[in-house]
């Protein structure tokens, strides 16, 4: 159990080691026997995000195996913290300019959405948008073609990018894609107007993994 210090706190089993090491774990509110479970806390990777905490309540940290195997039995450290504060670019309003290149290689930026919120925005149409999105912004180019696609940043990171239309709070989806190459994502588009700015978000598939990853911009007439 722990006595919540802020309204977000972070959830990690570190350390995971036995005969069986796929571990789940919940939050629960109330008080023994009588717990009422945090709506969209059960989580299956060993790290979670919780919201919508009320400080100076205690909670209680539920862990189990994934399997039913009798018998089974798994050690593992419980680490909760207070996440980063959001980052820089978490809304639609404050999107990072991205500077189209060439190729992919030529301008990447990289991106986090350790401590993302949900921006508000309109909901995205693929990759289990659940949250934590973070915001770029790019201007189409002279050829009217744009192509924006994410990257690895050293470590393997489940995104989904979707690229809009029109300004903050009246968005209008012109891209969306999950898995275009392995788990990155890519929204290729031609026939645009020159000069049109296009926002950007970026999230990670069911925001139930937090990271960070490359974001680039780029055209071939550049």
């Amino acid at each position: 159990s722990f006595v919540a210090t802020n309204t977000t706190h972070s959830i990690d089993l570190l350390n995971v080691a036995g005969s069986t090491t796929d571990m789940y774990h919940s939050v629960w509110s109330g008080a023994c026997p009588a717990l009422t479970l945090v709506a969209g806390t059960c989580s299956d990777p060993n790290n979670s995000i919780v919201t919508g905490l009320t400080v100076g309540v205690t909670y209680y940290i539920r862990v189990y195996t994934w399997s039913a195997t009798a018998g089974a039995t798994s050690t593992f450290n419980v680490c909760v913290g207070t996440p980063p504060p959001p980052p820089a670019n978490d809304n639609c309003s404050a999107a990072q300019v991205l500077t189209p290149g060439g190729v992919f290689a030529d301008n990447p930026v990289v991106g986090t959405n350790i401590g993302a919120t949900d921006s508000g925005e309109t909901a995205p149409t693929c990759a289990n948008y659940q949250g934590g999105d973070v915001w770029y912004q790019v201007t189409v180019p002279a050829s009217g073609n744009i192509t924006i696609e994410t990257g690895t940043n050293g470590s393997s990171f489940d995104t989904g990018l979707a690229v809009f239309s029109g300004s903050c709070g009246s968005l209008v989806q012109v891209g969306c894609s999950d898995d275009a190459t392995g788990v990155y994502s890519l929204v290729s588009l031609t026939a645009r107007t020159a000069g049109e700015v296009l926002l950007v978000s970026v999230w990670e598939f069911s925001n139930d993994a937090f990271g960070t990853f490359q974001v680039s911009a780029y055209d071939a007439s550049l």
